[in-house]
């Protein structure tokens, strides 16, 4: 049971990492309400109505110009370090000395 609730949090935080991600990239837009989309609209292309604000000069954005070849790494190590704990558990099933209590 323990291994099967590990799965499903493993799982998760990849679909929540992955897949959300391409869903919410495919969607665009429509995931906004009505009323978010028309004040996106009454804004201007440079506040995201599907043209590119202008870009801010390369010192201020070294993170954001690649975001995709610096993030998934850094995720990877803190998830990592993480779950170092994991390899120092011990699983196994409840026997008769769970149930007693000792005078």
């Amino acid at each position: 049971m323990v291994i099967g609730t590990a799965l499903t949090v493993v799982l998760s935080v990849f679909a929540a990492t992955t897949l959300l991600r391409a869903l919410l990239g495919f969607l665009g837009p429509r995931v906004l309400s009505r009323r978010q989309r028309r004040r996106l609209a009454e804004q201007g292309p440079e506040h995201g109505t599907g043209e590119r604000a202008p870009r801010a000069p390369l010192g201020r954005r070294r993170v954001q110009s690649a975001p995709d070849t610096v993030a998934p790494p850094v995720a990877l190590v803190v998830m990592a370090v993480l779950a170092l704990p994991w390899l120092s558990l011990r699983l196994g099933a409840a026997d008769q000395r769970a149930t007693t209590t000792s005078p």
